[in-house]
């Protein structure tokens, strides 16, 4: 198989590799921006970034108000990309196993929302040009670190900490960011994580497509599980990708998370 075609396997597989894909495009044509203005000495990247940027500044998001949520394709750097893509792609398999991907995407676009919302009030004291996905990284991370909060994850293939430590480190590092030159970046990081946290608590305000009297009948619903014979339960298979990694599941596995994702 060709690599072309994985990637395009890979790209079909999950709406959550969509929005990654998304992310990369949308860097390779900031970089074709970028070289752009350098062979020929017109800003051309800089004129993106002011039109889709978060200018954080004054009033401004006021008068471009699609900042607000387009700020978050953008990034500074390919390190910045990776991080945030990585991250993204781990928290979200995670949440994945829980949750349907619809509940992931809106619960990401939410956390950018509120992520500029929290950038723009740091603006007062520190305006800045902010891009970047993380707000809605970390609203995607947080939710996961409260619904799996022991999961174990191996950092540099010698560190193995629990998920909602690793989280409680990178948010305490954003609090002491808070009074450096960084404040914005970190006031958006804060903003996402706490929306993660508010959403990871009530789930079922990320199913609004589903109408309220959909969602008075999903929380009266029967306690009542329909166990099949020789069917691992989720705590099971969650053991499994904790041990394994997700990839290690059957086709008939996959089916049982996404039936269990379902009735979440």
């Amino acid at each position: 198989m060709s690599p072309r075609e994985q990637v395009r396997i890979w790209i079909e597989q999950s709406p959550i590799n969509r929005l990654i894909m998304g992310l990369v495009l949308v860097f390779l044509v900031q970089t074709a921006f970028d070289l752009v203005g350098w062979a020929t000495g017109w800003p051309a990247e800089r004129g993106m970034l002011n039109f889709f940027g978060l200018h954080t500044g004054g009033l401004l998001p006021l008068y471009q108000p699609w900042t607000l949520l387009t700020y978050g394709a953008l990034h500074y750097g390919l390190l910045h990309l990776v991080f945030n893509a990585l991250t993204l792609y781990f928290t979200a398999s995670l949440l994945e196993t829980l949750w349907p991907s619809r509940r992931i995407l809106r619960l990401f676009a939410i956390g950018i929302l509120a992520g500029a919302l929290g950038a723009w009030l740091a603006g007062i004291w520190r305006p800045a040009v902010v891009v970047g996905a993380s707000a809605g990284v970390y609203a995607v991370f947080t939710a996961a670190a409260v619904r799996m909060p022991d999961f174990r994850v191996r950092l540099f293939f010698v560190l193995e900490l629990k998920l909602w430590i690793v989280l409680a480190v990178l948010l305490g590092m954003d609090v002491v960011g808070l009074f450096s030159t960084d404040t914005t970046a970190r006031a958006a990081h804060l903003a996402g994580a706490a929306t993660g946290w508010l959403f990871a608590l009530n789930p079922h305000w990320l199913d609004w497509s589903m109408g309220p009297g959909a969602l008075r009948r999903g929380r009266k619903a029967s306690k009542l599980k329909v166990v099949r014979p020789n069917e691992p339960s989720l705590d099971q298979l969650l053991d499994k990708i904790s041990a394994k990694g997700i990839d290690s599941l059957t086709a008939n596995e996959r089916k049982i998370l996404d039936r269990s994702s379902q009735k979440k």
